[in-house]
């Protein structure tokens, strides 16, 4: 999360023999994971949920995946540049985990990863999905595309790129796998944050070369930009230890609380069952306590919690329990404290 490192545990499969269905199995594994992730002391459970499942073990949805899907002769129309493409090797574990953390590991939800896991990866990878790397003119690598199974061709799970050149030529080259296949997709698809530059650069240089059977400007595209999202069916996360929590994201909340130009003062206390934690503000420092004395106090529910922390939610709706008319004042710190749109888990990271 930004500079915070969040201690988590995640669930990957969950699985119990048909002949043994609905009999209490899932329930006994799911309340082993919270009692695992507790004497670890983990924070936090993520898991890619099943729809309508793991709400009831106190899950909630803290991330909608968005894609853009690319008009492929938008792409082609473009002139090539003079980078190439080569498919990527263990041997790129240094370069491709600079850029990994360089593109994504300001946001909440990637994960820290190591040297040796980035090797481990590649060489895991290798047997599952298919990576190329973008090099400028100097060899220096500035770009990877990490493209799914053979069965989805036009989807790449992840892309990064130092520039629009390194980009375009990803671009190109995934378009190009598609020459002369029987059935031509007339769009590729791009899992990408909405705040990457990337998807700054694809609308201000990709342009449809005919457009004569458009029949309205404002609804047609050469970049489309689609949401997913189903109630309890996605990336779900669900909260351990509330006061361990907020002392992981802490260094993140000061570093925002440093940047903005707010200059209240005072302590508020967010409550989440039995527990409760004080946040202090006085001029650019804050800090954690375990008093309850502060005159704004907040009851949250920990799934209302856990979705502020990712941002899934704008903290007028993470607070709507209180049944509390806060002052602009103190809102306008929360918001500065817990903004919106901040999470992306990079396609590598998924199982």
């Amino acid at each position: 999360m930004g500079v915070a490192r969040i201690p988590m545990a995640c669930v990957s499969v969950v699985f119990t023999h048909p002949a043994f269905r609905k009999q209490g199995v899932a329930t006994a594994l799911m309340q082993d994971a919270i009692a695992f992730a507790t004497s670890h002391q983990r924070s936090l459970l993520l898991l890619d949920g099943i729809p309508k499942f793991y709400y009831r073990y106190g899950y909630t949805d803290v991330f909608d995946l968005s894609s853009y899907q690319v008009d492929r002769n938008a792409i082609l129309a473009q002139a090539a540049g003079n980078y190439a493409v080569r498919t990527v090797t263990p041997e790129d574990a240094t370069p491709l985990l600079a850029l990994y953390e360089r593109h994504y590991g300001s946001y909440t939800g990637s994960f820290v990863r190591s040297l040796d896991q980035q090797r481990y990866m590649l060489e895991y990878q290798a047997t599952r999905r298919h990576m190329v790397a973008s090099l400028g003119p100097e060899g220096v690598m500035k770009g990877y595309l990490l493209l799914s199974a053979a069965s989805h061709p036009h989807t790449a799970l992840e892309c990064v790129a130092d520039d629009w050149e390194a980009l375009l030529s990803l671009l190109q080259y995934h378009a190009h796998l598609h020459d002369g296949l029987q059935d031509i997709p007339q769009s590729l698809h791009y899992r990408l944050p909405p705040t990457s530059p990337m998807v700054r650069w694809m609308r201000e240089h990709l342009e449809v070369p005919d457009t004569s059977e458009w029949e309205t400007g404002h609804e047609e595209w050469s970049v489309l930009r689609q949401t997913y999202h189903h109630r309890y069916a996605g990336c779900m996360a669900r909260l351990v230890h509330f006061p361990s929590l907020l002392e992981a994201v802490l260094p993140e909340l000061q570093r925002r609380w440093r940047q903005t130009l707010a200059c209240w003062e005072g302590a508020i206390t967010l409550i989440v069952g039995t527990e409760a934690v004080t946040l202090h503000i006085s001029g650019r420092r804050l800090w954690l306590s375990a008093s309850e004395e502060a005159s704004v106090r907040l009851q949250m529910s920990p799934q209302s919690l856990t979705q502020l922390v990712f941002g899934y939610v704008p903290i007028s709706w993470g607070l709507k329990e209180s049944n509390l008319a806060l002052s602009h004042e103190v809102l306008a710190a929360l918001t500065n404290l817990f903004p919106v749109d901040h999470t992306w888990i990079p396609g590598s990271d998924w199982p």
